[in-house]
């Protein structure tokens, strides 16, 4: 994989807006999606995803409630492109609870694993967690978890990012 978007769902797709709505999704499996989507930021995803030709790398906690194929399912869903969602990062659960507290660590290690093992060309993980042991210059932080990706603010800064890390790329 050339270029990776790791990607939290919570705050960043599905908006706290939406997490108190009942889901209209029911899977072919027959699990029901807890709750919906912000469809506008979905839109913005995928434009992003797009236009920069991304493959997207699961990192949410969703991760952990449904498998790649339930996962396309509510991409198809939400008409983002399922097949530019590739895999998900591994699995790390925490196995003592006062470890769920850490969970911006957790994650920030299962990404930078991925990318070690996986060694893209770049890569950007966008969350709204703070995982500040994330290079600098491959993370963008969703703010604000009611409005979630938000055309004006984080796109922006995706873009600046993404393009930084093709110079940096194309300088080596």
């Amino acid at each position: 994989m050339k270029n990776v978007l790791f990607l939290d769902i919570d705050g960043v797709l599905a908006t706290e807006s939406h997490w108190d709505e009942d889901s209209p999704i029911v899977l072919s499996t027959g699990k029901l999606v807890p709750y919906g989507w912000n469809q506008e930021c979905c839109d913005i995803l995928s434009e992003i995803v797009e236009q920069f030709d991304l493959d997207i790398v699961l990192s949410s906690d969703w991760r952990l409630q449904f498998d790649l194929s339930e996962l396309k399912e509510i991409f198809k869903f939400h008409k983002m492109n399922p097949d530019r969602l590739k895999e998900v990062t591994e699995k790390n659960l925490p196995k003592k609870m006062s470890e769920w507290s850490q969970v911006e660590m957790a994650r920030e290690r299962e990404i930078l694993k991925w990318v070690e093992k996986n060694q893209p060309n770049h890569w950007v993980a966008i969350d709204d967690l703070s995982l500040i042991g994330l290079p600098k210059e491959n993370f963008v932080m969703v703010r604000n978890s009611e409005t979630g990706l938000n055309q004006e603010i984080v796109v922006d800064i995706l873009k600046n990012k993404i393009k930084k890390n093709e110079q940096i790329i194309s300088e080596s």
